[in-house]
Parts: structure tokens; C-alpha cells; sequence
């Protein structure tokens, strides 16, 4: 495949792509833990079928040691921890899979900017980002710092960020609101149990928290819910970014291949943030490169 600086001809950017990586990570961590519980729910209800089934025995403990002074040698409070426990490593879940959105986010909303900045004026793709990245490496350009608008607030309120300052409409995810809302409300309980009011007014004051719980239902419905969004804001996207993200991987790269087009194909190839590039792929892409005015 030929190079076009305009045109992303994978269709994702790079950003998506490691995105993609951390949920494919947290997704393969969940699942276990789905198997492992059930797998104990199966051992549990056999248990309650039979006298004399203890915890220890279902887990073949044998002597006391450090962890299992800490298990219940009782079946139904052994029951009952384990889904307590299970319920926080969905909402930790959640946690994580808001912090790789979020991150996500940051990157390809700044990708666009470095990539297109034109299309702040109304005159998008009237000036290539990479001239600027040759000029200065952009340290000394303004960039509007969108990243509170789009990561913070209601889910309306990133939405209508994301679209007006890229002019897109997203359609999908505003359709998913209510979810998403949600989501988010469950994220911030999770992340504000330990940590409440600190302030000196209220250090002394015990109130209790009310447990937050995640279904697996839930669970499974937001690790779906948040790969749609990606996929559709990265499409979005792609238009202001095309080839930017490689491009500017071989600015960063320059010194250490000394731009030799079969060195930089190895380098790409070994990132895995993109597909496998050819060597006129890439000699195309120094090309442009090295033409492009600054």
C-alpha cells in the first residue's frame, strides 16, 4: 500500500491501537476471574450437598498458613467474601477501563490538533501539522488544552465538547447516554469511597458509606459499550489525522535510523501500533517528510 499523508488506509490510528492493547488486557484479567468464581460456585453448591465440605478442604489447605488464617472456614461466609470480592474487581474494572478511555482520548484529540490545526480557523488540512513538528516540535506553538472538556462533566457535556471542537456528530454514543451517565456515576462513587472529605470540618465525623455494587451484567455491557465509542470517535477522527502518527514516529525516530527507509520499516513493524509497512511505503513516507516546508 502507497502512502498518503491525508489517508489512514488501516483505518485506526495508532492511539486506537494501544487503546485496544489495554482492553484486550483488562478484558483477558476479567474473564478469569469470571471462570475462576465459577468454577467456585460450581464447588460451593456441591458442598452445601454434602456434610463435612469446608473451604480449606475445597482448597486443599491442609495446614495453617499466613493466607489461609485470613479464609473463613465456614462455606457460606467463604460464599459471601468471594462475591464480595468479585464485585470489587469489577468495579476496579471500571476504573481501569476509565483511565485507558480517558487516556485514549487525550492522545487523539491532541493527535488532531497537532495534525490539522487549520480546522481551529474553519480551514481544515490548510496547514500540515508536520511543518510545525519539523519547525519547533511543537514546543513552542499554542495548543488549546481541550482534555477537561472531553474527559470531564456529564457525558452530554464531553459529547457536545468532542463535536464542537472537531465538528463531527456522534451519533452512536449520544445514543448511549443513559449508560454512560451511569457508568460514570458508578466510576466516581468508586473513586471517592476512600477518598471523602478530608477538610478539617469534617475529618471527625465517621459517616458510613453505602456499598457500591457492579453486575457482571453491567460490567460485561460497559467493556462492549466503551470499545463502540472509541471506534466511532477514532473514525471520526481520521480524517484530521491520516498518516500524522507514523509520520511524526519517524520525526522522534530520525536519529536513531538515520533515516534509512529499512531500518525505519523494521522499527514500525516491531511498534505493533501499525500494520506491517512496505519498504516503498515507507521510503514514500521520508519523502514527504523531507519536502515538507517548514
Amino acid at each position: 500500500m502507497s502512502f498518503d499523508r491525508w489517508l489512514n488506509t488501516e483505518g485506526r490510528t495508532a492511539a486506537y491501537r494501544q487503546f485496544k492493547k489495554d482492553h484486550t488486557r483488562l478484558n483477558k484479567i476479567y474473564w478469569h476471574s469470571v471462570s475462576e468464581k465459577s468454577f467456585f460456585d460450581y464447588q460451593y453448591r456441591q458442598a452445601k450437598k454434602t456434610t463435612g465440605i469446608t473451604p480449606f478442604s475445597i482448597l486443599k489447605i491442609t495446614k495453617p498458613t499466613k493466607g489461609s488464617n485470613n479464609i473463613e472456614n465456614d462455606l457460606d461466609v467463604w460464599h459471601v467474601n468471594r462475591n464480595a470480592m468479585a464485585n470489587w474487581v469489577r468495579l476496579n474494572c471500571l476504573l481501569s477501563l476509565y483511565s485507558y478511555y480517558e487516556l485514549y482520548l487525550n492522545r487523539v484529540t491532541r493527535t488532531a490538533q497537532e495534525s490539522d490545526p487549520g480546522l481551529f480557523f474553519g480551514a481544515a488540512k490548510s496547514i500540515d501539522g508536520i511543518k510545525i513538528l519539523k519547525a519547533n516540535n511543537w514546543k513552542d506553538a499554542y495548543l488549546p488544552n481541550y482534555s477537561a472538556e472531553v474527559t470531564k462533566g456529564t457525558w452530554s457535556q464531553r459529547i457536545s465538547a468532542i463535536e464542537k471542537t472537531f465538528d463531527i456528530q456522534l451519533e452512536k454514543t449520544r445514543s448511549q447516554i443513559i449508560s454512560l451517565e451511569k457508568s460514570r456515576k458508578t466510576r466516581n462513587a468508586i473513586a471517592h469511597y476512600f477518598g471523602r472529605d478530608l477538610s478539617e470540618d469534617h475529618i471527625l465525623e465517621y459517616e458510613t458509606s453505602s456499598d457500591i455494587n457492579l453486575s457482571e451484567r453491567s460490567m460485561i455491557k460497559y467493556l462492549d459499550l466503551f470499545e463502540q465509542i472509541v471506534c466511532e470517535i477514532d473514525s471520526k477522527l481520521l480524517k484530521y489525522i491520516g498518516e500524522y502518527e507514523i509520520i511524526r514516529y519517524y520525526h522522534q525516530s530520525i536519529e536513531q535510523i538515520k533515516s534509512d527507509k529499512r531500518e525505519f520499516k523494521k522499527l514500525v513493524n516491531q511498534s505493533l501500533l501499525w500494520e506491517n509497512k512496505s519498504i516503498e511505503y515507507c521510503k514514500e513516507l521520508i519523502e514527504y517528510y523531507e519536502k515538507c516546508e517548514t
